[in-house]
């Protein structure tokens, strides 16, 4: 029984001492968009790692006769001299869901995200999200 006991705490500091350090970013923020209206928020200072967005909708509007609106959002580099657009996602939006995107392996930088209703010159209907969820870090 010793033994088994022994082995059960030799495993257990094992896995602890193995947990990988993690450094990461998270921001939370709200995001409300009337028709064909756009809103940058703040730079924040992101670590190395994977980037990615999560947006829960908790209210969108439809114009036109349209069943969707749609949400442009874009990720920017906020850099000494020069800004620059990192990537930019358009989500289709026809359900109070999340919608989320994964920005890949970036280094750590001071960046912002942009986000729109009016996509392609069009103005489509509102949105509203009381949790948008901004992550960055190493894993």
């Amino acid at each position: 029984m010793k033994k088994w006991l022994l082995g059960i705490a030799i495993f257990l500091t094992t896995m602890i001492i193995s947990i990988p350090c993690v450094d990461a970013s998270t921001y939370r923020s709200t995001l409300s968009l009337g028709k064909g209206k756009y809103v940058a928020g703040a730079t924040r200072a992101y670590t190395a790692g994977y980037n990615s967005i999560r947006i829960d909708i908790n209210s969108f509007t439809k114009v036109d006769g349209l069943n969707y609106t749609k949400l442009q959002v874009n990720y920017i580099e906020d850099a000494t001299n020069y800004c620059f657009n990192i990537g930019s996602v358009v989500f289709k939006i026809d359900a109070k869901t999340t919608y989320a995107h994964d920005w890949g392996n970036l280094s750590t930088g001071n960046r912002y995200y942009h986000f729109s209703t009016k996509v392609d010159g069009y103005s489509y209907g509102g949105v509203s999200s009381n949790n948008v969820i901004m992550t960055s870090g190493s894993y």
